[in-house]
């Protein structure tokens, strides 16, 4: 009698145990259907301008030549153009590449619909998303832009937002401040809508809260092989740099009147010339991001025409042989 209980309470020790490992086994992070391959890292950070969208559309297409499985958008922006955003916004709904939004701090106005755009969003504890009311530089003031273009905008976040299967109601919000008051005490009519990240999680802006990419690729079953992460160029850089909404302004404003004072009261000399430099800078500062990779061959070349022009055209060494 005492060996069968001794059997029986054996049987049942072994197969507890084997329930026990089990049920561990299921609360550990699989890690067998986790997709492994080459992830590149994307910085969206400062303002949104021309220059960031070459660099992001050529990244990606890097990034769809070289058969990487992921692409993250590491973002910290108050926002820019809507121009260029809606040029991010294109390439990314239609990215063959599995688009990450990894918003660190904030992603506000322009910023934000570059984060509705991707396949998932990523959000730090404490960050925020939305805020985005376009608005417009009128006599050195900011105003709110016109009807029309608060319609369109609000239509490129719907159209983002339908995309990738997110409430659209609360897109609209964060554009359009004559919405529908929105469920659970988001946010009532006449006002802006911003998501912190546990309202967005809860309410489907936010797919995984993460403290870094490293843990966010992990709970999205991505194992980074390697993790590659991109900067511009130096000619991205400088379009950048040119294509930002203060400096454009200020190269428009500074040709024309270099230009109006040359012609009324000095006559045509290096003022006018330098006028022309900042309108040409003005209107083709865009460029410099299509010459990425190309600028040392771009410097070749112009030395060895000036060093000609120097040798056969202007006669002994001056300016442009230096």
């Amino acid at each position: 009698m005492k060996r069968r209980f001794g059997l029986f309470a054996g049987i049942f020790f072994f197969f507890a145990l084997l329930v026990l490992l089990s049920s561990l086994e299921a609360q550990t992070p699989s890690t067998s259907d986790a997709v492994t391959g080459k992830v590149i890292i994307i910085p969206v950070q400062g303002e949104i301008e021309t220059g960031l969208a070459f660099f992001i559309q050529r990244m990606i297409r890097k990034a769809e030549r070289e058969g990487a499985v992921a692409v993250v958008l590491e973002i910290n922006s108050n926002g820019g153009l809507i121009s260029a955003a809606e040029e991010v916004k294109d390439t990314l709904l239609h990215s063959e590449v599995k688009t990450i939004a990894y918003v660190k701090n904030r992603a506000l106005s322009a910023a934000a619909l570059i984060a509705i755009s991707c396949h998932k969003i990523v959000m730090e504890p404490g960050s925020e998303m939305g805020a985005a009311t376009p608005i417009m530089l009128a006599g050195g003031s900011v105003q709110a832009a016109e009807a029309k273009f608060v319609s369109a905008f609000k239509a490129e976040f719907e159209a983002s937002a339908e995309k990738r299967k997110r409430p659209t109601a609360l897109a609209a919000a964060m554009v359009d401040k004559d919405h529908d008051e929105l469920p659970d005490g988001l946010g009532k009519r006449g006002t802006i809508l911003t998501l912190t990240t546990e309202t967005a999680r809860d309410h489907g802006y936010c797919d995984v809260i993460a403290s870094n990419i490293e843990s966010a690729l992990m709970q999205l079953k991505l194992i980074p092989a390697p993790l590659e992460r991109v900067e511009p160029t130096s000619g991205e850089w400088l379009a950048r740099w040119l294509t930002s909404p203060n400096v454009s302004v200020l190269l428009f404003s500074v040709g024309i009147w270099l230009i109006i004072l040359e012609f009324l009261v000095f006559g045509w000399g290096l003022l006018g010339w330098f006028g022309l430099m900042c309108l040409g800078l003005f209107f083709g500062g865009h460029l410099f991001a299509y010459l990425a990779g190309f600028e040392s061959v771009l410097l070749f070349t112009v030395g060895l025409l000036l060093l000609l022009l120097e040798a056969f055209v202007i006669p002994g060494f001056g300016l442009t042989g230096i």
